[in-house]
């Protein structure tokens, strides 16, 4: 993604020895070397995802990388180290001068070599072809406490990428970035020192580490101070709304448990209700008719409550309004 306002980078670098006749290509650091660089000159001009985090790059001279840049050129300006498969398994970082082309057919080009020559170049590091008075430097050792200045005036206009008329670029698959002229050749010049040809068989690199102001340059990626505080009220936060709601939901199960008991009291009091028989009065019983039982007389011909039978002309009835009788001592 295009950067939406100037970042400043700081950049670390490290230099690191290997052995060509050690088929372990196990490399040495040399810590001496370690130091982080600082300058608002330093300019991050398209970044991707993968920068958000430190990442640690082998550097590579790319010359000016434009079309006319092939893979030997390459090799010869690194003295045929590019191909050390040691380096091969590391990502890089390609330094470019600017000028002679325009920075997107720099970055075409670079992608091209290194996909084609399996480089694994990851970012591009475009330094200037002019010099301007005023550029600040400042160098820490590697042990020191680097703190991420904070710059009160910005960068004159003609020192800008925003306002660089050769820079083109609206969309990479790598990082790439833009330092001053002062510290691109000084890079160049520490990877024109690292061929002995004394010793060949030692070869050295220069490895490039990038970071932004919420990176902490010697523990790797941590937040920063506002981003550690944002962390803490996001917790709070969570913390307070899951009170309010396990509070919340407590009163709900109290509330549901009360009308659920209420309800079933009055399930209980109406299905008792609705169980009670109410006797018929004694004067509505009485004025019912009373006759001895003749067959046919009444539907049924036994009490349905003392389940006797009824006996022609000897057993008293009391006889309903359904044509339905009793025995008289049961109703």
């Amino acid at each position: 993604i295009a950067s939406a306002e100037l970042l400043n980078p700081i950049f670390s670098e490290i230099a690191f020895a290997i052995n060509t006749t050690d088929s372990s290509n196990i490399y040495n650091i040399i810590y001496s070397t370690a130091a982080t660089v600082i300058c608002q000159d330093f300019q991050a001009v398209l970044l991707n995802k993968k920068e958000s985090n430190p990442t640690n790059r082998v550097l590579l001279n790319f010359g000016y990388g434009c079309e006319n840049t092939t893979i030997d050129s390459v090799y010869q300006m690194n003295f045929n180290m590019a191909n050390i498969s040691t380096i091969q398994n590391m990502e890089a970082v390609a330094l470019v001068k600017r000028g002679a082309c325009s920075w997107s057919e720099k970055v075409s080009v670079i992608n091209d070599l290194s996909s084609s020559e399996k480089m694994n170049v990851t970012a591009a590091l475009i330094y200037d072809n002019q010099t301007y008075s005023g550029i600040s430097i400042k160098t820490a050792l590697y042990q020191a406490t680097v703190s991420f200045p904070e710059y009160s005036t910005p960068l004159p206009s003609d020192r800008s990428v925003l306002n660089m008329t050769d820079n083109d670029l609206s969309q990479s698959s790598i990082g790439v970035y833009f330092v001053p002229y002062v510290y691109g050749n000084t890079l160049k010049s520490k990877l024109n020192k690292t061929y002995n040809s004394s010793d060949p068989t030692i070869r050295t690199f220069w490895s490039i580490t990038t970071y932004f102001p919420q990176d902490d340059s010697s523990n790797g990626f941590v937040g920063s101070i506002r981003g550690y505080f944002a962390y803490i009220i996001a917790l709070a936060a969570i913390f307070v709304i899951g009170v309010i709601f396990l509070r919340w939901w407590k009163l709900r199960c109290m509330r549901n448990n009360r009308l659920n008991s209420f309800n079933n009291n009055n399930i209980i009091h109406l299905q008792q209700r609705v169980n009670q028989i109410d006797p018929l009065p004694v004067d509505i019983v009485n004025s019912l008719a009373v006759k001895s039982y003749e067959m046919g007389s009444i539907k049924n011909t036994n009490c349905a409550i003392c389940l006797d039978d009824f006996s022609p002309g000897k057993s008293d009835i009391r006889m309903l309004p359904c044509g339905h009788g009793f025995c008289v001592l049961c109703i």
